[in-house]
């Protein structure tokens, strides 16, 4: 069974609010499932957004 992170813990673990988790999720930045009402987020995708970095996507579209 795969295992998945809150979006609290995922805030706590990042040093960032909960809100900005959200944030990241709506805006394609960090991959995440929704079970229920609740986002949970694989540990590998969290580990490859910490290794991308968090560059906005509408800075990725003005340097095109």
């Amino acid at each position: 069974m795969t295992e998945f992170i809150t979006t609290e813990k995922a805030a706590e673990m990042l040093g960032v609010g909960t809100r900005t988790v959200y944030n990241y999720i709506n805006g394609g930045q960090l991959r995440a499932v929704k079970i229920g009402k609740a986002f949970r987020i694989k540990p590998e995708d969290l580990e490859a957004f910490t290794r991308k970095g968090t560059e906005p996507n509408y800075m990725r579209k003005l340097e095109k």
